[in-house]
């Protein structure tokens, strides 16, 4: 079934977005890419509901459109699979004008295509930038105004913008603090102009449809995550979480009072939401962090704020909520967005629970194929952790027990993944929270951070001495390069290394002792402030560290490869100016052949095949060189260039040309060995 039989004639244009993903692009040798079995998850941020009915059982209800980490995708009420729309974005809000369904604006951020902003005029079929005015940065929140759809909204880092010719040019708006962090927005309905603000200073106000803001004067530090609205025929009342709680105002936040207490636990309050339907007083939900339980719930009100009742959906300890939304059209239909489920739904208001997340894929980081069992492979997604397959990719099972919170309340963030090459049982994760390790193939996972990394940074490269499997290293953010003798307890190993953050390293399995490492100063935009400081070797297991770069003509090196059967030649992906490769063990480097891609993620060379490697590059997609690097040849039939993003690339080393892709809204891609091509 299409979108265009889903939803009616408003969601025709949402089917050629369906249909594009479908289409295969030339590649070399017939070989064709199977992205259909997952994993599939998403970590949802938020949900906008757009004016095409979906029918169901229980009563029509909205057609959905979910921001999540891999982009904008469309559901019918989670009873259907859900369909990419195909926006490379880190997506945090969607929005869809009310007149016309298939204009659509997404905010977010997209490095990809430097942007925090982009909008679709044909129900997600191609994606537009904006024109001009809006500078490049994270965005947390998109909102069309309902009384003027041409008019758009935009809040996150810098405050709020306003493009009133649906997101082509925008302006700055007035009346906010420098640096101000807007979080939510909401806006009247029945009421042309009158909208509201809530950021890192607190909540404001504007009569004139977002161009001028008046900070209100609210309790406490004034720091507001959430905002909404409820409106009858006679009173419009403003719900806000203002440090924590739930606070209102009847007189359009001229004065506030604290929501009543009772039902509720001790926790904190991050968003508010509202029944839209006319009730007096307002039904009112919260999504809150209990202190005691460790896990976040979902609070009801029908009393408008005056007391509580926990309404559900039970999450295990390591699941993150991000958002809760009530159905317009059938107000008893409440939606929660999570990291690992993606959707859950309920149509009694909260009492009961089904996931409605079917065949949704999110951003998948990495993934290693298990050197002695090759049809084990792991994937880790940014968010909602690690995967596991133990039929080469076909099917995936969360792994994630003993993942979850960090100390500071978020979800571990995973950053790399490493497989010990002589136990497929025994695993790795480099996350925002130091190293996890697995004897148990991911069944369960204890944290690896004994010794000098008991701080815990984040880990963005791991890798595993083939020699000695116990010898790992770790590349952080803040402390370079850590190394453990018993993948437990660590040394720093970092002594003349410049730069403070490591993007790669890897280990020559010839030569035990000799590793290379990449390393950059800054942050990834926006703004983009990475200065590149090019490979370092060590020929001494990490002890010491001399510069390896003669020759490199960028040195933002994101990823190393050494070639297994000869330790001399080293390959190196970079950040604009594609593959570098140095035949005399880094001492020189010279551009290898033209045709893979600029921006390379990674590189993976075939063990049994002299000369064969694999470039994955985040704008180019798949490229294979059968001749050292010198030629490229386009592997990119049955991906979606440049939209699938490939994150990383690993093969299984029993198979030539048996690849395992990494991608930022196609699960895990495989090529499977199809016609002969040495």
């Amino acid at each position: 079934m299409n979108l265009s039989t889903m939803f009616g004639r408003a969601g025709r244009a949402l089917a050629a977005a369906a249909a594009l993903a479908a289409t295969l692009p030339a590649g070399a040798g017939g070989e064709v890419w199977d992205h259909d079995n997952g994993p599939f998850f998403g970590s949802m941020q938020g949900l906008a509901f757009g004016p095409a009915i979906c029918p169901g059982a229980g009563g029509p209800t909205s057609l959905l459109l979910a921001a999540v980490d891999s982009g904008v995708w469309a559901g019918c009420g989670g009873k259907l699979p859900w369909r990419s729309l195909g926006a490379v974005i880190w997506a945090a809000s969607v929005a869809t004008d009310p007149v016309h369904p298939a204009r659509l604006y997404v905010a977010g951020n997209s490095l990809a295509r430097g942007t925090g902003f982009l909008r679709s005029s044909d129900g997600g079929n191609s994606w537009q930038l904006p024109e001009a005015g809006l500078p490049f940065a994270y965005y947390n929140v998109v909102k069309v105004d309902p009384a003027r759809p041409s008019s758009v909204l935009v809040g996150g880092v810098g405050g709020v913008f306003r493009s009133t010719d649906r997101g082509a040019t925008w302006a700055p708006t007035d009346g906010l603090p420098a640096g101000e962090y807007i979080a939510s927005l909401a806006l009247h309905g029945a009421r042309p102009g009158l909208a509201f603000a809530a950021g890192s200073a607190g909540v404001y106000r504007s009569s004139d449809g977002g161009r001028h803001w008046a900070r209100l004067d609210v309790p406490g530090s004034g720091y507001s995550s959430s905002v909404a609205l409820h409106a009858t025929r006679h009173a419009t009342t403003v719900f806000a979480t203002i440090d924590g709680a739930v606070w209102l105002s009847s007189d359009r936040g001229a004065s506030w009072s604290p929501a009543g207490s009772f039902g509720l636990p001790a926790g904190w309050a991050d968003q508010v939401a509202v029944d839209p339907s006319a009730h007096s007083p307002a039904i009112v939900y919260a999504r809150l962090f209990d202190f005691a339980a460790g896990r976040w719930t979902v609070q009801r009100s029908a009393d408008g704020g005056g007391t509580w009742q926990a309404v559900g959906p039970t999450l295990a300890d390591n699941q993150w909520m991000k958002s809760i939304a009530v159905d317009p059209r059938q107000p008893s239909r409440l939606y929660a967005t999570t990291a690992l489920s993606g959707l859950l739904a309920s149509d009694d208001s909260g009492q009961t629970w089904q996931a409605s997340g079917r065949r949704m894929s999110g951003v998948v980081a990495r993934v290693a194929v298990a050197p002695s069992a090759p049809s084990v492979v792991y994937a880790a997604s940014y968010n909602s952790g690690p995967f596991r397959s133990r039929d080469g990719g076909r099917s995936w099972t969360p792994i994630n027990r003993g993942l979850g919170f960090s100390d500071w309340g978020y979800e571990v963030e995973l950053q790399s993944l490493a497989v010990d090459p002589r136990d497929a049982a025994t695993v790795y994760v480099g996350s925002c929270c130091g190293v996890f390790g697995s004897n148990d193939g991911g069944e369960t996972w204890t944290p690896r951070n004994d010794g000098q990394l008991d701080w815990r940074p984040t880990v963005q490269a791991l890798a595993v001495d083939p020699n000695a499997p116990a010898t790992l290293y770790a590349g952080t953010l803040w402390g370079t390069v850590f190394k453990t003798t018993d993948a437990r307890t660590w040394v720093w190993s970092g002594s003349g290394l410049v730069g403070s953050h490591v993007y790669a390293i890897a280990v020559d399995p010839q030569h035990p002792g000799t590793v290379y490492a990449s390393l950059y100063d800054g942050f990834e935009g926006p703004p983009d402030t990475r200065v590149g400081h090019g490979v370092f070797k060590s020929t001494d297991g990490g002890a010491n560290w001399l510069p390896a770069s003669q020759g490199l003509g960028n040195l933002l090196v994101r990823t190393l490869a050494v070639d297994p059967l000869d330790g001399t030649t080293v390959y190196a992906g970079t950040h604009g100016a594609g593959v570098f490769k140095s035949v005399d063990g880094g001492a020189s480097w010279v551009a290898a052949g033209a045709g893979a891609g600029s921006v390379v993620a990674a590189l993976a060379i075939e063990p049994n095949v002299p000369g064969t490697l694999y470039a994955a590059t985040y704008d180019a997609g798949v490229f294979r060189s059968t001749d050292a690097g010198r030629s490229w040849t386009a592997l990119n039939r049955g991906l979606d260039v440049p939209t699938t993003s490939a994150q990383s690339l690993s093969l299984d080393p029993t198979r030539p040309g048996h690849l395992f892709l990494a991608t930022f809204m196609d699960g895990v891609a495989v090529l499977r060995p199809h016609a002969p091509w040495r």
